[in-house]
């Protein structure tokens, strides 16, 4: 809800890459789901986003980011595709 430090959501990022590099998700589901942060405005979004864009360009395909009111049409959409 906003309320984490920029270094706990970078911390947390960078274990969500580690899990994803070792592969032990894939190995037993043979995928490996994406992480969408929905968060409460427009300001925690945008802290969000140039938090992710400190990552390694492979983060870009694994994490989302949207407002609250945007989760389930984004959920939807990414079900559909």
């Amino acid at each position: 809800m906003g309320s984490e430090h920029a270094g706990t959501l970078l911390a947390k990022c960078r274990r969500y890459l580690a899990h994803w590099r070792s592969g032990a998700e894939q190995h037993e589901h043979g995928i490996y789901p994406r992480v969408l942060w929905a968060v409460p405005d427009a300001r925690r979004a945008g802290e969000l986003t140039r938090i992710l864009g400190r990552l390694p360009g492979e983060a870009g395909r694994m994490f989302t980011v949207c407002l609250l009111d945007e989760g389930v049409a984004r959920l939807a959409q990414e079900a559909r595709s």
